[in-house]
């Protein structure tokens, strides 16, 4: 199955949606893809559909998309690839661009088009593309705003001659906020949309429902050839800044491109392929994802009042220096996933744990306890010799025999893999204090890795959090 054509046939089914945002919001978003039924990843192995992350701001009738990809070289070395979508609304356009290729591509927002405008090209024939949205009813409030969760089903039915051979169905599950003061409805209309450079289908559009909101969490289920596919998208942040126009224009010394083709990166990446056929490389989790509420847009814990008798600790968002200064949404991946291996792990039944920003945030939220953790990376190897002999290896599959590891494990895994060399050192220093900022507790050391994408960091953890509950009174 070729990602990019899933991308662009998922695409395809964003044109039946109505996005709502709020001018000048700066929106950070997670990405994950995953294949049920295949084998977890061992560990010491990167995977193929490791998680990404992308910024999206807003501003009007605008919205641009920004996903930095780190991408290595047959030598070790990382490349970094920016891919970016501009939304037009204004002017019912699409602008597609990455920092790799210095060219853009303009189309229309629906998608497609006229065969006119690409010699060679032939007619083909029509593909029915069917789209049911349903309200489930019910609400929650995140970041701040009202949402709704909404399911949806599209399919793509090819008609005799279409240049599109497989039917595809997309079923998508999600959490959509009403962010007041921007729309953007697509003038959707029967068009022509291109399969490659040289094959046009007619698109018959027929729809029952709409999608009005920006999707705060949504897993779409694609189902094609037999196979599955789940990619999930969950925001993680938003913020309200000051944005500028030029921000949603194409860079002006990028030049213009005919086809989408021209400004498609031909290495791994978004933009690359996967062939379960071919590659054997599992990936972080076999499982199908399920729709919870975004974590990062649900109220903290620690506001509202403690329970008698409940022991309260804080976990502040941990501090964590790669050795790759400039890989902040590695640094931030690590962060989250080593907090949340904490938050697993300090499990007993008078034990209570939140996450907060500041020890000030946790005297707020009335924590007994606080943990302080920090983290740093060298690299090791030796240089140049060192990264190619770093370079990851085809594993075993893993034993079926063997326990799985658990969800925080794994996000922790996820997140390690594409920054951890053979031969790095890791440094860690997690500390438990109380109320009056004493140490009730410390565990702090060093451990190298022995193979690429090792995660190092979860024995330390469990050993941190079976001291701390050591600490903490029985109920």
């Amino acid at each position: 199955m070729k990602i990019k054509f899933v991308l662009m046939i998922s695409a395809l089914m964003i044109l039946a949606i109505s996005v709502v945002g709020q001018n000048d919001l700066q929106i950070k978003k997670k990405t994950s893809m995953k294949i049920p039924g295949m084998p977890a990843m061992p560990a010491g192995m990167p995977s193929p559909l490791r998680d990404r992350f992308s910024m999206e701001y807003i501003k009007g009738g605008r919205q641009r998309t920004d996903m930095p990809v780190e991408q290595q070289s047959m030598t070790g070395r990382m490349q970094k690839v920016t891919y970016t979508t501009i939304v037009q609304c204004d002017k019912q356009k699409r602008i597609s661009f990455n920092t790799k290729k210095k060219a853009y591509f303009t189309e229309p927002i629906a998608g497609g088009v006229p065969s006119s405008d690409v010699k060679g090209s032939k007619k083909g024939g029509t593909v029915v593309l069917t789209g049911v949205v349903t309200d489930t009813g019910e609400r929650a409030k995140l970041f701040g705003y009202d949402a709704k969760h909404l399911k949806q089903v599209y399919t793509i039915t090819p008609g005799p001659n279409s240049c599109q051979k497989e039917a595809l169905k997309i079923e998508m599950d999600g959490w959509y906020a009403e962010l007041p003061g921007f729309s953007c409805p697509i003038r959707r209309k029967p068009r022509e949309f291109q399969m490659d450079s040289n094959c046009f289908d007619d698109v018959e559009y027929r729809m029952k429902g709409e999608v009005t909101g920006f999707p705060l969490k949504e897993i779409k289920t694609i189902n094609m050839q037999g196979m599955s596919m789940n990619v999930e998208d969950e925001v993680v942040e938003i913020l309200k800044v000051a944005l500028a126009d030029s921000l949603f224009e194409p860079p002006v010394d990028f030049k213009t491109a005919n086809t989408l083709k021209e400004v498609e990166d031909d290495s791994e990446g978004p933009a690359g392929t996967f062939d379960p056929t071919v590659e054997t490389a599992p990936q972080t989790s076999s499982g199908t994802p399920t729709l919870a509420l975004p974590r990062g847009g649900i109220e903290k814990q620690g506001t509202t009042a403690k329970r008698p008798g409940v022991i309260r600790i804080g976990i502040i968002r941990p501090s964590v220096q790669l050795a790759d200064k400039d890989s902040a949404d590695s640094a931030s991946s690590v962060s989250d996933a080593v907090a949340g291996v904490f938050e697993e792990r300090l499990t007993k039944p008078n034990v209570e744990v939140v996450k907060v920003a500041s020890e000030s945030e946790a005297k707020n939220a009335e924590c007994d306890y606080v943990i302080q953790a920090t983290i740093g990376q060298k690299r090791g190897g030796g240089g140049m010799l060192g990264q190619v002999f770093s370079m990851p290896k085809m594993p075993k599959m893993p034993d079926p025999n063997q326990p799985q590891a658990s969800p925080a494990t794994m996000e922790l895994l996820s997140a390690l893999s594409p920054i951890v060399k053979a031969k790095d050192e890791f440094t860690f220093d997690f500390k438990l204090l109380g109320t009056d900022r004493a140490t009730a507790f410390q565990k702090a050391g060093k451990v190298k890795t022995s193979s690429y994408g090792e995660d190092v960091l979860s024995l330390p953890i469990k050993d941190a959090s079976d001291g701390i509950l050591a600490k903490v009174p029985s109920p």
